[in-house]
């Protein structure tokens, strides 16, 4: 019999393992039992500071667990496809509920409601606010309690935890399957046998490489640091991989890419690196009437000089990507469970640490010592 449960709690700089009063799941709830949950960037921009979060929390909402108590109705209706969900089944979970009646939620859709302005998100809900009790919520915890309207997916037999917990990256890149509209073929978006530039070689790069690949792109160029996350990204579909470390200038990072690509540019760069000056590069590095994607800058770091005449000048579409819709994991999961002969993910995750040193996990991150990370909270 359970009766409390030990979670990791994000403060502003600082984390602490605490203890919580296990619940007894209400009508349309359930519990998990945590096995994994990762370690994502935005996890390391609310711990310095650079999100707006309403501290504490417990993080983690790039989630993998087994069902462990349910209500008869969360086990009929919380699984997409309807499929009742019994006690022992693996599972993950979209990590937003919307609230279904703010703009982008009436009209927009459930495609689009990863633009809902009152989402209830796990890994971000205040572990001490009387009106959040039960309180745990996110996945840096031994179990978590899924609130009525979750979204749940039964992990495939086959795909382990390791490979499960990396959904939520792959789905952080669905703008570059948005670049395919609307007509490739004439050279409009991204299409088959295009040359990708992808900068930044952290696991969400690396899942750019992953999507560009399987979407059709006969070349991917991909710049990054250190060295051995660049040598991790070759089996990730990297085709050319260009070390900061040689090419230290953005002059001589544009020469190369131009030189690559016969002195035209990229069909589609992707700047995965969450760093702002990336962007004025990815600008330059992209052909005329090609196309740019903007996914690593998910924090406000500041403004940077930029000049739009080069948008004009070199017709160039841009799209930006805040997250993903719930139906992206629906995708995104087949194309996993699809292509783990093809790409060795379990690699991807170089670090798995213990509820209790989850702190450990955000310094790697922030240090460039880990790929991707998880905390395994059982």
């Amino acid at each position: 019999m359970v009766s409390r449960v030990r979670a990791a709690v994000m403060y502003p700089g600082r984390m602490e393992t605490r203890s919580f009063d296990y619940p007894a799941p209400e009508e349309d709830e359930m519990i998990v039992k945590m096995h994994m949950s990762g370690v994502c960037g935005s996890d390391k921009h609310q711990f310095d500071g650079h999100l707006k979060v309403d501290f504490p929390v417990i993080p983690g909402h790039e989630n993998v667990g087994e069902v462990f108590e349910t209500t008869e109705s969360a086990s009929s209706r919380m699984e997409v496809h309807g499929e009742p969900l019994q006690k022992g089944d693996r599972i993950l979970w979209y990590p937003d509920i919307s609230c279904g009646t703010c703009h982008y939620c009436r009209f927009l859709g459930t495609w689009h409601s990863a633009q809902c302005e009152n989402p209830f998100t796990y890994g971000y809900v205040n572990c001490e606010k009387e009106e959040f009790r039960p309180w745990i919520f996110g996945g840096w915890s031994e179990y978590t309690l899924l609130r009525p309207g979750t979204r749940v997916w039964r992990i495939p037999d086959g795909m382990v935890d390791e490979v499960a917990v990396l959904l939520d990256t792959l789905a952080s890149t669905r703008a570059i399957a948005r670049a395919q509209m609307p007509y490739p073929n004439q050279k409009e978006g991204f299409g088959y046998g295009d040359t990708v530039v992808i900068q930044g070689a952290g696991p969400v790069g690396l899942m750019a490489a992953v999507r560009a690949k399987v979407l059709g792109a006969e070349s991917v160029i991909m710049l990054g640091a250190p060295d051995w996350r660049l040598k991790v990204a070759e089996e990730f579909g990297a085709d050319v991989t260009l070390s900061l470390e040689t090419y230290d200038t953005p002059e001589a990072r544009i020469a190369e890419v131009k030189r690559l690509t016969k002195g035209i540019g990229a069909d589609l760069v992707a700047d995965c690196t969450g760093i702002p000056s990336a962007f004025p590069e990815a600008v330059e590095m992209a052909r005329k009437s090609g196309y740019v994607v903007e996914i690593g800058a998910y924090t406000d770091y500041g403004p940077i000089p930029f000049n739009p005449w080069r948008l004009v000048d070199r017709d160039l579409t841009v799209i930006g990507q805040f997250y993903c819709p719930p139906m992206q994991y629906e995708a995104d999961l087949k194309m996993l469970k699809n292509t783990m002969d093809r790409f060795p993910y379990r690699k991807m995750l170089t670090h798995i640490v213990p509820l209790d040193k989850a702190v450990d996990a955000i310094s790697a991150h922030r240090a460039l010592r880990s790929m991707k990370a998880a905390i395994t909270p059982s």
